[in-house]
Parts: structure tokens; sequence; C-alpha cells
């Protein structure tokens, strides 16, 4: 059960951070999980071996680089959370555009 528990913290973790930000240092990982520095990598494994998670576990630099998070059913706090996110993402668009639209006349000229 303790390790249920350690997991859907990490899903949750990765749930709470932009898709722009989702590289989880081990020790943020091993304070949240209340694990050993040295049991998270396993935490890790296990959650990718059960399809939880997707991403890359960076041993040298003790990260993970989370890509995906298996979907569940969401509180509102989650739902505003992904809203949230999904407006920022928005604005960023809009502004690529922007920049695009002023510069791109400069940026085909170079070429």
């Amino acid at each position: 059960m303790s390790e249920k528990l350690r997991l859907m913290a990490i899903v949750e973790m990765g749930f709470k951070r932009p898709p722009h930000d989702r590289d989880l240092s081990f020790d943020e990982i091993a304070q949240i999980t209340q694990v050993a520095g040295d049991q998270v990598e396993l935490l890790l494994m296990r959650g990718l071996s059960l399809k939880l998670i997707r991403g890359d576990i960076d041993e040298v630099a003790r990260v993970f680089h989370m890509t995906w998070v298996k979907p569940r059913i969401l509180n509102m706090d989650q739902i505003s959370n992904l809203t949230n996110n999904m407006r920022e993402w928005c604005n960023d668009v809009v502004s690529m555009e922007r920049m695009i639209q002023a510069k791109g006349s400069e940026m085909l000229a170079a070429v």
C-alpha cells in the first residue's frame, strides 16, 4: 500500500507542474515520497514499468525528466490547474505568433 501511495505522489507531482517544467530532482522526489535517496530510482522504474509515468532517468544529474503522466479522474483543484496551464500555453502560442509576424520577414530575408 505504501508503494501505491508513493507512486501516486509522483503522478501528482507531474499533474501539478506545467508541461515545460517536469524535471524532478531525486531529492525532491525523495522528500515528497518519504523514501531514502537511493530508493528513488527504483521507485521511478516501478512507475515506468506500470506505465503510470513516462520519461528519462538521468542518474548522473539525479533528475527524472517526466514526459507523460497517466490520465486519471481529476478533482476541481486539478481541473483548475489544467485550465491555468492551458491558458498559459495559449498565451505562449499567441506571443510566438506575434513574434513571427513581427520578425518573419527579417527571418525569411536572412535565409
